[in-house]
């Protein structure tokens, strides 16, 4: 099971605002649309019709467009030792100091109930400055069962504020809130038989949903395989591929925003490498006002599957996170219509393992 603090919920929301994945059709009650329908963990999530679905990994999440990020998001937590309420309390001092300065808890421990859950829920209300935006969480930590759950919602503005953007949305959140379904899990314990390439690689996507077919060693796990693919690689290490369907930005841009916001909760944070397969103009536009630690280098070799050379562009980093050092293995290119990214992340001792293994999949994929 995930170990999943409040803060990781905030992340997803800065972070998960960039590149996203639609979700499979499905019917969904008036004002909804179904965010994931996970039948194997035995849930079915619903978010405000016209947002963007961006699940990423095991969080599941949707925003309000490209340039609006207004959030709700779902995950599965490690069930805490202790009340939910103590768990709260714990979890404020996970922050980083620059959202503590400004941290202001509104509301507590206050029992509200989340779709059909049986269990305990209570609801909180914080708020804290983030660069120059006043956000606001709502958040519901809740139990099902044995298991835990928290789910977000992250919005700006004044929460007492009835013009404010959260209010704005509250109402289709709230709806979101209600209609949450726990179902009866499905597929537990089956055995999944994938067609399988030349050198033994198992095809664990649908190319007609995702957008692409990807390979993967027979020793991988794969936790989700829809609009977007996550698999685990060991307890330490994973990775995804997901197609970007909104992303408001262009790649270099992207780069910058994704180190700005893994910065501000992130500590340590590290530019390892940054490639491209084409030459390289210093003069050119695209390194005005240049924002990382490392300058781009030419590799003829980089190959993000058949996408075309001059379209791809390697981002490595690190960075420390709840005494941990994580490196990440970023990968990011476009065709025509879309734009992809593909993300291997993996504890600092453990990266190298499977960095070889990496590129084999990256040579195989096809978009």
């Amino acid at each position: 099971m995930k170990k999943t603090l409040i803060l990781m919920l905030v992340i997803a929301a800065m972070t998960l605002s960039l590149f996203g994945c639609t979700s499979e059709a499905d019917e969904a009650p008036d004002g909804l649309q179904v965010c994931i329908n996970n039948e194997s963990e035995g849930f079915v999530f619903y978010a405000p019709e016209n947002w963007a679905i961006i699940n990423s990994g095991d969080v599941w999440a949707a925003k309000v467009s490209a340039v609006n990020s207004t959030s709700i998001s779902f995950v599965e937590a490690e069930m805490p030792i202790g009340t939910i309420p103590e768990y709260f309390e714990k979890s404020l001092g996970d922050f980083t100091d620059n959202i503590k300065s400004s941290l202001n808890v509104t509301l507590r421990d206050s029992a509200c109930t989340f779709g059909n859950a049986n269990g305990d829920a209570y609801k909180y209300i914080y708020t804290y400055k983030y660069q120059e935006y006043d956000v606001v969480c709502m958040q519901i930590l809740l139990t099902h069962g044995e298991r835990f759950y928290i789910f977000t919602y992250t919005s700006f503005g004044d929460p007492a504020d009835e013009s404010s953007t959260y209010r704005q949305y509250l109402d289709a959140v709230q709806l979101a809130i209600d209609n949450f379904k726990f179902i009866e899990k499905s597929g537990v314990g089956e055995e999944t038989t994938y067609e399988k390439d030349a050198d033994g690689y198992n095809l664990v996507s649908d190319s007609t949903i995702a957008g692409f077919s990807l390979y993967l060693p027979d020793d991988y796990k794969v936790v989700y395989s829809s609009g977007f693919v996550k698999a685990k690689i060991s307890d330490g290490a994973n990775l995804s591929l997901s197609k970007a369907t909104q992303t408001g930005v262009g790649i270099i841009d992207y780069l910058k925003l994704r180190k700005d916001e893994l910065s501000d909760f992130a500590t340590d944070f590290t530019d390892v490498k940054i490639e491209i397969a084409t030459e390289i103009d210093p003069d050119g536009e695209i390194y005005k006002n240049w924002k990382f630690d490392v300058l781009p280098e030419k590799n003829e070799g980089l190959t993000f599957g058949d996408l075309e050379k001059n379209r791809i562009i390697l981002y490595e980093y690190k960075y420390t996170f709840n005494g941990k050092v994580y490196c990440v293995y970023q990968m990011m290119g476009v065709d025509n219509l879309n734009g992809y990214v593909f993300t291997y992340t993996a504890l600092e001792g453990e990266y190298n393992e499977h960095i070889d293994e990496i590129k084999i999949i990256l040579e195989k994929v096809r978009f």
